[in-house]
């Protein structure tokens, strides 16, 4: 099934993470790849099945290390992100992922960062822009070409 034709839902939701299965990266670069390996790669988990995620901040205080913290992600922190991954997923001509889902790339090997360093490498030796457009072409591009 080529990206074209395919849609969210084509990704099938299970109950919960699989052992075999690496959670595909938080951002709209993971969401773009995470479409491009597509069904037969990726499944998607309700969030509430898994744990929260974390932010990360640090506090500077004069003349003092800065302190490094974490703590789980707020709902309004994660729509504010649900919301730049759609921006991002739209800049590269996919709708946006439907919201309330962990997602997760299975098999041993991480296909979705391995496609991500591929698409890099394509990106810098070609001297692209790296828009999410052109992420989107190098990487069906790269698919294509496993056929």
């Amino acid at each position: 099934m080529s990206t074209v034709d395919r849609t969210w839902d084509d990704i099938a939701v299970v109950a919960e993470p699989p052992a075999d299965g690496t959670e595909a990266p938080d951002s709209g670069l993971g969401a773009l790849v995470t479409w491009l390996v597509g069904p037969d790669h990726v499944i998607r988990v309700p969030a509430s099945a898994v744990e929260v995620p974390v932010t990360r901040y640090s506090v500077e205080r004069s003349g003092r290390p800065s302190e490094n913290f974490r703590r789980p992600r707020t709902a309004a922190e994660q729509d504010e992100l649900d919301e730049e991954f759609d921006e991002y997923l739209a800049e590269a001509g996919v709708r946006p992922r439907p919201r309330g889902y962990r997602w997760f790339a299975l098999g041993p090997a991480d296909r979705v960062r391995g496609l991500m360093d591929q698409i890099q490498r394509v990106i810098d030796a070609e001297q692209l822009m790296g828009t999410p457009e052109d992420v989107r072409l190098v990487g069906e591009r790269l698919l294509a070409s496993e056929s």
